[in-house]
């Protein structure tokens, strides 16, 4: 169990506890029973519709509500930016009431309050899963387990993400989140604009379409596994990319011959960079 929880659940303090028992004395005996049900979302620079894939950038807004059993853990600010070389998390909102009806209630108001732009969070998909059957049951049918995601719940990945429309576009080689109430217009037809990782993923999209095999996020080069002039297929390995303390592989997006290698371990890259190409083999 996650320290914050147990610690408003229980109403003991841990870290208090740490020291008073590091200076020689003793544990204080059994746990105290229960006195309240928390729930804690970690909130992270993570997309939630790539596999929770983490991406590092600026923090353009970061704001977390307050309010009655509502408690958070972050050590970030406004302003800031989310560096690809540490972990994800940026902070921890723990949410605690009477029973676990009350603590769904205040989580459903405390995370259809709380902001973040600029990077994508599971924020959108937390807002699902507190309405979601399977989390909200309160009668010994509780249905959410390790592989509930994949097998149970694929759907609250593809659902619309989106909070105040804001456009994430590439200039060069950088991603600039620029604001876009309502609709943008793409050519003859309009389409909204889901905030946090769409654009990012149309993107993606694009690129894929080329030859080129790119950087999905901002990290660190691992291991390049493919040398100029070797055959490859779809979906073999390319490149391992490390960012915020996960490793990251990167696969063919085509079938054809590997060129223009680009990258090696130990570089550092940008969302977007190219690790190689990927010719046709008639080209070759």
């Amino acid at each position: 169990m996650e320290h914050p929880v147990t610690e408003e659940s229980l109403g003991v303090d841990l870290v208090a506890e740490q020291f008073r028992i590091a200076g020689g004395a003793a544990l204080t005996g059994d746990l105290p029973p229960a006195r309240a049900h928390s729930i804690e979302f970690r909130i992270t620079t993570e997309d939630p519709a790539r596999d929770f894939r983490p991406v590092p950038g600026p923090l353009i807004r970061f704001r977390m509500p307050s309010g009655p059993g509502v408690r958070l853990d972050s050590g970030v600010e406004e302003g800031d930016s989310v560096d690809g070389r540490f972990d994800s998390m940026i902070a921890k909102l723990v949410v605690t009431g009477r029973n676990r009806p009350e603590a769904l209630r205040r989580a459903r108001r405390v995370l259809a309050e709380a902001r973040v732009e600029g990077v994508p969070t599971p924020l959108p998909f937390y807002r699902q899963v507190v309405e979601h059957p399977d989390f909200t049951a309160v009668d010994g049918r509780f249905a959410v387990h390790n592989r509930w995601i994949e097998q149970e719940a694929p759907e609250l990945l593809g659902a619309e993400l989106g909070e105040d429309d804001v456009l994430t576009v590439r200039v060069g080689r950088r991603l600039m989140v620029v604001p876009a109430p309502g609709l943008v217009a793409l050519g003859e037809r309009a389409a909204p604009i889901r905030r946090e990782s769409a654009a990012l993923r149309l993107a993606e999209a694009g690129e894929i379409a080329g030859v080129d095999v790119v950087a999905p996020m901002q990290g660190t080069i691992v291991q390049v596994v493919v040398s100029d002039g070797q055959a490859i297929a779809k979906g073999e390995l390319v490149a391992v990319l490390e960012a915020m303390k996960m490793e990251n592989r990167v696969l063919a997006h085509r079938d054809g011959v590997v060129s223009g290698i680009a990258a090696a371990a130990g570089d550092s890259v940008g969302a977007g960079s190219v690790i190689c190409r990927i010719d046709d083999q008639d080209t070759v």
